[in-house]
């Protein structure tokens, strides 16, 4: 039986067990929210379902294995809001970290958000919302100017889980990297203002860095034309989704 849809969900991705799950299982229950567990994976071969071939034109380089991980932990999530869910949740990664006013602002978020849509909890970058709304007590949801490339913690509802499996049936590059990529799955990335959550990871990625190669001549200038073709493509998505009604 899915809960009531004003429940407040927090999904964690994490493995059962080690220290993070630990301090993210009991930084959620502190807010009074129900912990819901996704385990993490841990491939030891590529899948089937990755083609490499944008991530080499982009980066010179295929995903890393880690990358896959945390890609299928998060469909993992999309599948479960899918089947259980009637209404947004939020989802996070175990490097969580919460300001001490985030209880209330990811209420209002899951609340009053558009279902169709994803809210970002937290992001890279403080992106300036090009058009926004109050959710109450002062928070704000909006369309940021760009999308900032995290995934440690967003708000998500089955609608936009439903768009994000079908985007990612074929997986061509990392979650985050995916999860702006707004005119590919459809969904419309929001953020939220003031970020209620932190990124606490200790600077200590449990992925790593990703280190593309260099490269010269034609190599260069594929590189140099897909950036182009992307950022192209986000300002266009942005635009499109001012034309959208909002909220």
């Amino acid at each position: 039986m899915a809960p009531p849809a004003s429940s407040f969900r927090i999904y964690c991705i994490s493995e059962s067990g080690s220290a993070r799950f630990e301090r993210a299982k009991a930084r959620i229950e502190s807010l009074g929210a129900e912990f819901v567990h996704v385990p993490a994976i841990r491939p030891t071969v590529m899948s089937p379902a990755y083609d490499g071939a944008e991530m080499r034109r982009s980066w010179g380089c295929d995903m890393k294995l880690a990358e896959l991980g945390c890609f299928l932990a998060h469909r993992s999530a999309w599948q479960r809001i899918v089947a259980q869910e009637r209404g947004p949740v939020v989802v996070v990664e175990d490097d969580i970290g919460f300001k001490p006013e985030a209880a209330a602002a990811i209420r209002s978020v899951v609340a009053k958000m558009p279902r169709a849509d994803f809210v970002s909890l937290y992001s890279d970058w403080q992106r300036h919302l090009l058009r926004s709304t109050e959710v109450g007590g002062g928070v704000r949801i909006g369309i940021p100017s760009s999308t900032g490339n995290t995934t440690v913690a967003y708000a998500i509802g089955p609608e936009g889980a439903r768009a994000l499996l079908k985007g990612s049936e074929t997986i061509t590059r990392p979650v985050d990297g995916y999860l702006v990529r707004g005119w590919v799955h459809g969904v419309r990335g929001l953020h939220c203002r003031p970020f209620p959550c932190l990124h606490d990871d200790g600077g200590k990625s449990m992925i790593g860095v990703r280190i593309s190669p260099p490269a010269e001549g034609f190599g260069k200038l594929v590189r140099v034309c897909s950036a182009l073709k992307d950022s192209t493509l986000k300002r266009l998505h942005t635009l499109a989704c001012l034309a959208r009604s909002f909220p």
